[in-house]
């Protein structure tokens, strides 16, 4: 770690969730199909696990888990060596699709289940974060996307995540590593008219002859 210390905290949080979703998403969907009676690969997999910045279209990409940090639980406890420690709000969520909306809703729920078990069972993210909180888990249909042929369903699971060395107010350089440019002041002329036109005057001196050299102080 550079001498600035950590400054990212939210970030990595997010990149955490989406490394551990990854990691274990396929081995926890090929479960929950087994617990309730359905072929061990029976779900596929997520195609896409993007953070909130990359979310676009989610029924381009179904099966999709997007993952957001909308900010933290909690204010920061400042240790006494100035390390912050911080509390954060994960939002996973699932977008699936099904042939009809029963078992769109279905899915959505083994979905569901898969996250929490990717992360629950895994609270450290693999060593990447403190501890892991479960907080709320909603499901519902999209009733606006659905059709007779296809529906989709979403499931959202919240957790509270935390890091113990967020950011560190004993960190950073004493001095910058480059000195400020220096800026070019320009210089006022005042409302002086613009020259548009000069007008030189030039004399004939035949060569030997003596000119005058005009005093500057002389009137």
């Amino acid at each position: 770690m550079s001498v600035f210390g950590p400054l990212l905290p939210s970030l990595t949080v997010e990149r955490a969730a989406k490394a551990t979703l990854q990691l274990w998403m396929r081995d926890y969907l090929g479960e929950v199909c087994d617990q309730d009676g359905l072929p061990r690969g029976f779900l596929q997999a997520p195609l896409s696990y993007p953070i909130a910045s990359q979310i676009g279209r989610a029924e381009d990409k179904i099966p999709v888990v997007g993952i957001h940090v909308p900010g933290m639980t909690q204010d920061p406890y400042r240790h006494s060596d100035g390390v912050f420690w911080t509390k954060w709000r994960l939002e996973i969520g699932a977008t699936v699709s099904a042939n009809t909306q029963e078992n769109t809703d279905r899915m959505a729920k083994l979905y569901g289940a898969a996250i929490w078990g990717c992360l629950m069972q895994n609270p450290d993210m693999g060593g990447r974060v403190e501890h892991t909180t479960w907080l709320t888990e909603d499901y519902g249909l999209l009733p606006a996307a659905a059709s007779k042929d296809r529906s989709l369903a979403f499931a959202l699971l919240t957790f509270e995540v935390e890091l113990r060395d967020s950011r560190s107010s004993y960190g950073g350089p004493i001095t910058p590593t480059t000195p400020p440019p220096e800026t070019d002041v320009p210089v006022d002329y005042g409302n002086w008219p613009t020259v548009e036109s000069v007008d030189v005057g030039v004399e004939a001196v035949t060569q030997g002859e003596h000119v005058p050299v005009l005093d500057p102080e002389d009137p």
